[in-house]
């Protein structure tokens, strides 16, 4: 079968892609484990920073800002990766946060998307650019 998808060099490209795009998936979904079994905690939304894409068009996203107070260990500020065109917490608004135990500014709001979508879509766009590099080759 991998002969067949490295047959032509369009499917070999594919598989190329698709074979990085699976191994960034898979680290990515490893950090995210080790986030969802490390330690959890309440911590509180105090604010956004403003990130402006820099190509035309792009639109201003708003990344919480969330302080919380890990175990044994003094308040903790972290930006989140994950923004969006308006700010979705309020200020001050109370959030679950996942961390590492042994390195609490490693940390993230404990919601679904925020920590499993960047894995679904690089798995989602491995699946189909195997698919692309499977189509590639028969034809």
């Amino acid at each position: 079968m991998l002969g067949r998808l490295l047959s032509n060099p369009l499917s070999a490209y594919f598989t190329l892609v698709s074979a990085g795009l699976l191994l960034a998936g898979l680290a990515l979904s490893y950090s995210r484990l080790r986030l969802v079994w490390g330690a959890s905690a309440t911590g509180q939304v105090v604010g956004y920073t403003e990130r402006v894409l820099t190509r035309p068009g792009a639109k201003r996203q708003y990344m919480p800002v969330v302080r919380f107070q890990p175990r044994h260990s003094s308040p903790i500020e972290f930006q989140s990766r994950f923004g969006g065109a308006q700010s979705t917490f309020s200020i001050g608004e109370s959030v679950m946060v996942r961390y590492l135990a042994d390195n609490p500014g490693k940390a993230e709001i404990a919601a679904i998307e925020r920590l499993w979508l960047g894995p679904f879509v690089l798995v989602g766009m491995a699946l189909v650019m195997t698919y692309a590099a499977w189509k590639a080759s028969s034809g």
